[in-house]
């Protein structure tokens, strides 16, 4: 048997034979991933969107804001002759002049009342210069003022002389013109030449006497004004502008806060408050006098009014000298408009912080009692310290009563003359506690003997309640005197200085006192430095 016949034999013998299962076999392998078919071709573009529908109209728009009411300034003042004021329904009329006194063209007229007093609308770029000029004429006499000012501007023989005096310059060839004249010059010039009317007797229905007067009394300051110098004269420059603080401050730092009917506080040089709750209120009649002070003059008088009472015109000023002591000094001026003499009662009412604690430490009289012959007393609060010390002058009256809550000053029966006036002067210092006994007293019983700086010479010659003193004066400079808007400053023989801010025509004014011989320096920024000395 060969080898193969073996093999087979084997083979078959294995087949035949039944033997155990197998494993299973491996499961085989995956095969590999076809390759990504090629992209598709891009679709065509949709087509164009349609268009929105139109926007709505938009809404109606608001009614235009009312226009607004034209700004006029108002001119007022007074119009009389020799014998008195004008007769009602005398015509008045702004107008501008030229150099030889020529009427240009008119601004405003109107008529007088039965006072002769008259008041109307200009426009709001009208105000006071000496190019402009309220004219009238009164029983075939003419007469002319200056507007120097816009309200309480007097139109009589007084008024018309300096005009004509003023013409006598500017009217020469190649001389002076009326804008060298500021409107502060030709109020002081007024001021002072109806005072040397008065003083010499002229016969004022005599236009010719009237202006000889004025040259011969005045002339120099006629002239001197017209050359933009600094010269002294008599009595306030009464420069007014708008005030922005009630506030009125003394060298030493004493604060006085005034408000419409009186002292409304204050503050002594230490920091001492609540002096006042409202003192030295003014009653006319009962009635009290209540205004805005919105006026300062002169840098340090602040003015309320005029406000009718009774009849009357009533003013009330209020100055407290910013290089003196810690003293406020109130100035009520009445003035009668009508052709008939008015009688009032006059008062004044105080309430003072202390409100009613502490004592009356001394009167004029040299008591502890406030009655009808003491001019002045002062009073404390009973602490220590405590309120400032608290000091009135009044004068005398017909009756006056005082403790340290209230106090009350009387005058009964007070006669203010047809077409004049009548003037109560009034003083309180605040002073710091505890009190210098001496020093106050002294203080007190000086003010009435001192210096009016500040005060017209018209009202101080009105004083009712005073008598003595001395008007003190004003230094004034003329148009082009220092550069427009030069800040000023003036001092009297080496004191604390006093300012003012010049005029853009470089005018300015600033009350002074100082007895004949003083000396006074005036400097400005713009360079200025002389030394003047008072006449």
């Amino acid at each position: 048997m060969n080898k193969f016949g073996l093999v087979v034999l084997l083979a078959l013998g294995l087949t035949a034979c039944e033997g155990p299962a197998g494993d299973n076999g491996m499961d085989g392998v995956n095969g590999m991933d076809g390759t990504n078919g090629t992209n598709g071709t891009n679709g065509t573009n949709g087509t164009d969107g349609m268009n929105g529908a139109d926007g709505m109209n938009g809404a109606d728009g608001m009614d235009g804001m009312d226009g607004m009411d034209a700004l006029v300034t108002e001119v007022a003042g007074v119009v009389a002759d020799a014998s008195g004021p004008a007769p009602e329904g005398t015509p008045v009329g702004l107008v501008a002049i030229d150099d030889e006194g020529n009427q240009l063209f008119p601004f405003g007229a109107t008529i007088t009342d039965a006072t002769g007093a008259f008041s109307f609308g200009v426009d709001d770029d009208v105000m006071a210069s000496s190019r402009l000029v309220v004219v009238s004429n009164v029983n075939g006499t003419d007469l002319r003022a200056a507007l120097s000012s816009t309200t309480d501007l007097m139109v009589d023989p007084a008024s018309s002389g300096v005009l004509d005096a003023v013409l006598l310059i500017t009217e020469t060839e190649d001389g002076r013109t009326l804008a060298d004249y500021t409107a502060m010059e030709l109020a002081m010039l007024y001021t002072m030449a109806d005072t040397a009317l008065t003083d010499a007797g002229t016969d004022r229905s005599d236009p010719v006497a009237v202006l000889d007067a004025i040259i011969e009394n005045i002339g120099g300051q006629v002239a001197d004004f017209s050359e933009g110098m600094i010269s002294v004269v008599p009595g306030s420059p009464d420069v007014a502008v708008p005030a922005v603080s009630n506030v009125l401050v003394s060298a030493d730092g004493a604060r006085f806060d005034i408000r419409t009917d009186g002292l409304g506080d204050g503050t002594s040089a230490g920091g001492q408050s609540d002096a006042c709750d409202g003192c030295l209120q003014l009653r006319i009649d009962g009635t009290s006098f209540s205004a805005s002070f919105d006026t300062l003059e002169d840098g340090s008088e602040l003015v309320a009014g005029p406000q009718t009472r009774s009849g009357l015109e009533v003013t009330r000023k209020a100055f407290v000298d910013p290089a003196g002591p810690p003293v406020l000094r109130f100035t009520d001026i009445l003035v009668n408009p009508t052709a008939a003499d008015i009688t009032v009662e006059v008062s004044l009412a105080t309430n003072f912080g202390a409100d009613g604690t502490g004592s009356i430490i001394g009167t004029s009289s040299g008591d502890t009692t406030v009655d009808a012959t003491d001019t002045w007393y002062y009073i404390n609060d009973g602490f220590d310290p405590g309120d400032p010390i608290v000091a009135i002058w009044t004068g005398t009256a017909d009756t006056h009563t005082a403790d340290t809550g209230f106090a009350t000053w009387t005058r009964d029966a007070v006669t203010v003359p047809a077409g004049g006036r009548v003037v109560f002067v009034s003083f309180i210092a605040l002073l710091d506690d505890p009190v210098d006994m001496a020093a106050t007293e002294a203080l007190l019983s000086g003010l009435s003997d001192g210096v009016y700086t500040g005060m017209t010479m018209e009202d101080f010659d009105a004083r009712a309640n005073i008598t003595g003193g001395s008007l003190g004066a004003s230094l004034v400079g003329g148009a082009g005197s220092v550069a427009s808007f030069a800040e000023v400053s003036v001092s009297v023989d080496g004191g604390a200085a006093r300012m003012a801010d010049a005029a853009s025509d470089g005018s300015w004014g600033i009350g002074v006192s100082g007895a004949s011989g003083t000396e006074i320096q005036v400097t400005a920024d713009d360079g200025t430095d002389e030394l003047i000395t008072v006449p």
